[in-house]
């Protein structure tokens, strides 16, 4: 998922709203070891899968489309690996869910 930091490398701001408009999610890979790649020997491998199995396009769906699929975001909240500011994102979102139920 893109960040303001991807509005603040290109000097847009608007940029983050345009590329999840789009759907496309993007990925991004960590790096390990810098350098260059392009040879017949380089490879990427999977170190490690989150238990969670939820894919990026189901939290990209959630930020475009189907912002009030509860139980989705309550998966998504589970994973490991997402990053701070997404996880305050959809604990807040979680805790807006909860406040709409408890309101019907």
């Amino acid at each position: 998922m893109p960040c303001y930091k991807l509005g603040v490398k290109f000097g847009k701001m608007d940029i983050v709203k345009k590329f999840l408009e789009s759907g496309k999610s993007g990925i991004y890979f960590k790096v390990v070891k810098k350098g260059k790649i392009g040879t017949t020997d380089d490879s990427f491998h999977l170190i490690k899968k989150d238990n969670n199995d939820v894919p990026i396009e189901n939290i990209v769906e959630i930020v475009t489309e189907d912002k009030n699929n509860k139980l989705l975001v309550e998966k998504v909240v589970k994973v490991q690996d997402l990053p701070s500011c997404c996880k305050h994102y959809f604990l807040e979102k979680l805790s807006h869910l909860n406040k709409i139920k408890n309101c019907t």
